[in-house]
């Protein structure tokens, strides 16, 4: 979990079918979470995974344009370490299924949703 420019947090976890990862989303909404703050891996169009988070990082308004340094130093500087990000851009290659949740307040729900449907988090 790290803080943005908005003071708000990500947290993501590794799911080992889509299936799994579906649910969670599933639930996630149940709760009211939006599709704005959800991000799954089953969605992305392209197969970078930086490249597919980088709109839950930057405001909307701001150019959207960056490059895969500027989103990497983006997380970064929300605290989230260079192997944490590694370990989940390698999850994402080894073909595992990763929700990013911006929970915007509602860190522990969302953490909690995410694992009770067998979302796996990174372990420092």
């Amino acid at each position: 979990m790290a803080t943005n420019r908005t003071n708000q947090h990500i947290v993501m976890a590794t799911f080992s079918s889509s299936m799994q990862a579906e649910q969670a989303v599933e639930a996630l909404h149940d709760v009211g979470f939006t599709s704005d703050q959800i991000r799954y891996s089953g969605q992305f169009v392209t197969e970078n995974f930086l490249e597919s988070v980088k709109d839950l990082l930057i405001f909307p308004n701001e150019a959207q344009n960056e490059s895969q340094d500027d989103i990497m130093t983006m997380l970064q500087n929300m605290g989230i370490g260079r192997d944490e990000i590694t370990y989940y851009m390698n999850e994402f290659k080894r073909g595992q299924f990763v929700v990013v949740v911006r929970p915007d307040g509602r860190d522990q729900e969302a953490t909690g949703i995410l694992q009770s449907n067998g979302g796996t988090r990174y372990k420092r």
